[in-house]
């Protein structure tokens, strides 16, 4: 599951990947403390021959979808041979930058639930694994993404069963241009990733309107030695 993310200023993005063109690109968005499902976000895809940069509609939504239909995410495990996945699954990935996001702890139904802020230490920037769709019924026509999940890291675990697909750099144009599908598959594989740490925000990030730094201040550090 991911249901929230960050996408803050950085200023430095140059610094953490090789492909400056596509951070400077993302860049001109607005500073995000809390992206939610349905609300627009930048995307990085392949199309065309080309590797561009577009804002889009959080919520993957098939042509032949009802109006209150989105699916914001989709598991790796399956979306290449998911009816509803498969197509963009494989002609259709996405990477969606970010430099944080929030998972809760515990059964859904209960709204009091613990929230927690996954990041790397010095809060750089990432990219998730996502695919995406246009819908277009003749009335309307927006194109929209889905993250795509994989069961927990150690780090995860303790809070949640899934988590986002994070891929190294390495991997994105692999990603973005693949038609291996046991390639794909792999991409997905669960990783550690020592440098994200974890830890407790408050209420103000629940609401998915509220935005701004209240979501991710005045949070301790979890204490890891309670997992161990």
């Amino acid at each position: 599951m991911c249901g929230r993310y960050l996408l803050r200023d950085q200023p430095e993005w140059a610094t953490h990947t090789s492909w400056q063109q596509y951070w400077q690109e993302v860049s001109i968005f607005s500073p995000r403390y809390n992206i939610a499902p349905s609300q627009l976000a930048p995307i990085v895809y392949y199309d065309n021959d080309d590797i561009l940069v577009k804002s889009m509609q959080w919520g993957f939504r098939p042509n032949w979808a009802k109006p209150s239909f989105a699916k914001i995410n989709a598991r790796s495990e399956s979306f290449l041979s998911s009816k509803m996945f498969a197509h963009s699954a494989k002609h259709r990935r996405c990477l969606i930058p970010a430099d944080g996001f929030y998972e809760p702890k515990g059964v859904d139904t209960v709204k009091s639930r613990p929230w927690y802020l996954f990041e790397q230490e010095d809060q750089s920037a990432f990219m998730m694994a996502g695919i995406w769709t246009t819908f277009d019924d003749g009335n309307e026509s927006f194109d929209n993404f889905a993250i795509i999940t994989s069961g927990p890291n150690q780090l995860m675990e303790p809070i949640h069963d899934r988590m986002p697909v994070i891929l190294p750099n390495e991997y994105w144009q692999q990603w973005l241009t693949s038609n291996n599908e046991k390639g794909i598959l792999e991409l997905c594989k669960v990783r550690q990733w020592p440098k994200m740490t974890k830890r407790a925000v408050g209420d103000h990030a629940k609401n998915p309107r509220n935005e701004g730094k209240k979501c991710i201040e005045n949070n301790d550090p979890i204490n890891l030695d309670l997992f161990s």
